[in-house]
């Protein structure tokens, strides 16, 4: 191309410019998301470009151009698309909040005799009464005129357009200002009015405002009306007696309700009361082909594949639980990395992969009860003692190797549950003459009996108020300290004075805590506790753990079992008096008691 060429259509394109007409809008369509604005359009002789700007509303957005856009004249002429400077769909370009973007839609030339038109990109996203004369006060857009629409349906008792309305405040539609008040309002008339959705969406507020009671009152009508988000909550609500007694038959019924609409988590959840025989017979089998089912409907959910490793570990299938650690890294790497859960730490702190498959021989003579109990039916919860149990039961099912047989894991024990463990536990050590090695582990309340000064395990049936219904730790050391053995090594995570794990008095308590009378173990006996005299036995939130549980675990799987009982006591000692003062504000110093009869000879023992 020449220069006179060039110069030639330099000026024509400055003429074509000329002759532009520049029609000021400044009208906006406020989505949950997005601000729209179509600043201008400018009518071109060969086309016309609407210019829009667009801010992101929330905290990452993405947006594209819709397929199907045009503009509209008088008469129903219709003037097509032509292209935009935004990417088409599927294609989208992500915004942070409050990010802006101008982008532009060109469509076909429009004649300079129409007087007004419409934007049209969707049923919920158009401009009516655009004037191309200037005056834009008939302009209305898709989110004014839904939300009059709103307002009309909801004051006349439309249960459907209040819901929608309560989000409008929510989220600020149409230009509405954020009320929470508002909200509420109009979710409460939606959920009186019956909308299923709707008592859903307020039930979740009431669980997050920790009223469960009420919260599973509206899951519950949400879920009688087939809300399949409220029959999973529903279940997960009798499973963990959240808001309603505990109850597993029921948690099964309403779990198979979810499974037979497809509800991915209710086959997840399902797969744990298999596993542990709860409302349903046990049935290992079964468990792994619902947490399978769960993975089919959403492959790219980390959970399952969490809830498959942990069952894998727990019946002690390692190189399968390696091959399903190594899928989660890869589909999440974060929640490998930061989700505190009983598969993931075990796998970040074991070191799985550099042996952990090649197991020794089993420990034929040594024995394991293990109580975890988080759920009581009298008395508050004791924040992740289950998880507590499971971490102590993977380490010794794949660190020590401890057959299955000869390990007694309990969750939730009722007193009969810890009467029996300890009465096999008792028979173990009678049948082996000596040559028995027992450890038994309990996460769980512990209460003071005011009357003796004595320290006794409370089972979930048991309340804080009778000391009837405790253990006593004097008859636990009595029955497994009697009968001669190779060594007895106890730890307790709880606290005997009457406070909970997460702070505070027991319900039962007299608002006082309580020292107990330290009981001695008997033979061949040490006990390691959590706290010492009326301390709290804490929780450590960011781990999910019980403190003293964490930091004694973290000890054990970094020595695979090697540490000796010495090393463990100073490091659990050191660490756990240290981070208490920082984390919980409250000082919680574990202790350690042995018998007489071995003064300090535990200190060289090994749990492997």
């Amino acid at each position: 191309m020449n220069k006179i060429s060039c110069l030639v259509i330099v000026l024509l394109s400055f003429a074509l410019l000329g002759n532009a007409k520049i029609v000021q809008v400044n009208k906006s369509i406020i989505t949950h998301e997005h601000t729209f604005l179509l600043k201008t359009i400018e009518l071109q002789d060969t086309k016309t470009i609407c210019c829009w700007s667009v801010k992101s509303r929330m905290p990452q957005t993405w947006v594209c151009m819709t397929r199907g856009a045009y503009l509209e004249g008088e008469g129903g002429h219709k003037y097509g698309f032509v292209n935009s400077s935004l990417p088409m769909e599927p294609e989208r370009v992500a915004l942070a909040e409050n990010e802006c973007l101008d982008f532009t839609v060109e469509f076909e030339y429009i004649s300079k005799h129409v007087q007004s038109i419409r934007y049209y990109s969707n049923d919920s996203f158009y401009i009516n009464d655009i004037s191309l004369t200037g005056n834009q006060s008939n302009a209305k857009s898709s989110s004014e005129i839904r939300l009059q629409e709103l307002f009309e349906l909801s004051n006349n008792g439309d249960a459907e357009a209040q819901m929608e309305l309560s989000y409008c405040y929510d989220s600020g539609y149409g230009g509405l200002e954020s009320n929470f008040a508002d909200f509420m309002y109009w979710m409460e008339k939606s959920a009186e009015n019956g909308y299923p959705e709707a008592q859903f969406a307020l039930a979740l507020v009431y669980d997050a405002k920790q009223n469960f009671v009420k919260a599973f009152d509206l899951c519950k009508k949400a879920a009688e009306k087939g809300f399949v988000d409220a029959m999973y909550k529903v279940a997960y609500c009798y499973s963990s007696g959240t808001g309603v007694a505990q109850n597993y038959y029921n948690a099964v019924e309403w779990y198979k309700k979810a499974m037979a609409n497809n509800h991915s988590w209710a086959f997840n959840n399902m797969a744990y009361l298999y596993f542990e025989g709860k409302g349903v017979p046990k049935n290992t089998q079964k468990a792994f082909e619902l947490v399978d089912k769960a993975i089919q409907i959403e492959p790219d959910e980390p959970n399952f594949y969490d809830t498959k490793g942990e069952l894998l570990l727990k019946v002690g299938d390692t190189e399968n639980a390696i091959k399903t650690w190594d899928i989660l890294k890869r589909l999440s790497p974060d929640y490998a990395a930061n989700e505190n859960t009983v598969f993931t730490q075990y796998m970040n702190e074991l070191s799985v992969n550099t042996g952990a498959n090649q197991k020794s021989q089993h420990v034929e003579s040594l024995f394991v009860v293990i109580i975890s109990n988080e759920n009581y039916k009298y008395e508050s919860k004791v924040p992740y003692a289950l998880n507590d149990g499971e971490s102590f039961n993977l380490f010794c099912r794949n660190v020590l190797n401890v057959p299955n047989t000869n390990i007694q894991h309990i969750t939730d024990a009722t007193y009969n549950d810890l009467k029996y463990s300890v009465k096999w536990l008792e028979q173990i050590i009678e049948a082996y003459k000596g040559d028995a090695r027992v450890i038994f582990y309990y996460a769980g309340h512990g209460i003071p009996d005011e009357s003796q000064k004595t320290a006794l395990l409370l089972p979930v049936d048991g309340n804080g108020t009778d000391p009837a219904s405790g253990y006593s730790l004097s008859k636990l050391y009595q029955s497994l300290g009697t009968l001669p053995s190779k060594s007895v090594m106890v730890f307790l995570d709880a606290c005997f004075s009457g406070t909970k794990r997460e702070g505070g008095m027991m319900a039962s308590a007299r608002g006082i805590a309580i020292k107990t009378k330290a009981t001695t173990p008997a033979n061949n006996m040490v006990v390691f506790s959590a706290s010492q005299g009326d301390q709290t036995a804490a929780a450590y939130d960011d781990k999910q753990h019980g403190m003293f549980s964490y930091y004694m675990m973290q000890k054990l799987q970094e020595s695979k079992g090697e540490t000796t009982l010495g090393d463990l006591f100073n490091y659990v000692q050191d660490r756990v008096q240290k981070q208490s003062v920082v984390v919980n504000k409250k000082v919680q110093t574990p202790t350690v008691l042995s018998s007489p009869t071995i003064g300090d000879d535990w200190k060289s023992w090994k749990l492997k």
